[in-house]
């Protein structure tokens, strides 16, 4: 499948507000596959087909498939693509707007996504509303996306993102895709990423939302104080002092300096 000739033949311009980056070479798309290693026969929503690099041999290995993609001309190519297919469906639509209820309902499905790294932190989030749904997602993301994602307490990377993706999931980096993988090259490096729903996650669902704007306040501003980032939540002030001496934590600390269960911990007290 050579995909530069199928962008000449259908006059496709690649979209750098949708962040379209192709991903063009066979190779790299076996790989992607093999080291999803999906379940024979599963349920996959794949976000951000492009031209369906991953599509064809997915569909090949008798997945049933729901492609999610927001862009009109390859909207309609590649539903011309899998007309035939009865284990392909294709979804005209933008992610952030599609209700995975409606998808496979009832049914467990995979996420393989290769989306614009532009909406990486929405699509993420989006996934996490239906994980318990979803076995596994892979993304192929820019790299500095994944760092974020694996940082640990004190790296510069750490934060909301961070935080959130752990408290309920096990992260395993993959390897990188070279540039040369994709039309045009990305101006940064990518890398598979496998995310797995925790059975017993950190943080109990129902107080999932209010931890994620707990979480959000603390990070508000990162140069400034803890204390001061939980004062816009409307906390009074001597009440978060008391509250981290209980903990024997300085009123000076920033939040990027403690950890997961520390920060869950004060926020159940708060």
């Amino acid at each position: 499948m050579n995909i530069k000739h199928i962008i000449d033949h259908l006059g496709i311009h690649p979209n750098k507000k949708l962040g379209q980056n192709f991903l063009i070479e066979e190779n790299a798309a076996k790989k992607i596959i093999e080291w999803a290693n999906l379940p024979k026969g599963c349920n996959v929503v794949e976000i951000g087909p492009g031209l369906g690099a991953l599509s064809h041999d997915l569909a090949e290995a008798g997945h049933k498939l729901c492609l999610i993609e927001i862009d009109n001309k390859i909207a309609k190519y590649i539903s011309l693509q899998f007309a035939t297919k009865e284990n392909v469906t294709v979804l005209h639509q933008d992610v952030l707007e599609v209700d995975f209820n409606t998808i496979f309902p009832g049914e467990p499905f995979y996420i393989v996504s290769n989306a614009p790294y532009s909406i990486s932190t929405p699509i993420i989030e989006k996934a996490l509303e239906v994980k318990e749904r979803v076995p596994q997602m892979v993304f192929l993301f820019q790299e500095e996306v994944i760092d974020r994602i694996c940082s640990q307490a004190g790296d510069d990377d750490y934060g909301r993102l961070s935080i959130w993706v752990q408290s309920q999931c096990d992260i395993e980096r993959g390897d990188r895709i070279a540039r040369d993988n994709f039309f045009p090259k990305p101006d940064v490096e990518s890398r598979l990423v496998r995310v797995t729903p925790s059975k017993n996650p950190l943080i109990p669902e129902q107080v999932r939302e209010k931890f994620l704007k707990f979480i959000g306040h603390c990070f508000r501003q990162r140069r400034k104080t803890l204390r001061n980032n939980l004062r816009s939540l409307g906390l009074d002030g001597e009440k978060i002092s008391a509250t981290l001496n209980s903990f024997d934590i300085s009123e000076s600390v920033r939040a990027e300096t403690l950890d997961m269960n520390t920060l869950y911990r004060l926020f159940q007290k708060l």
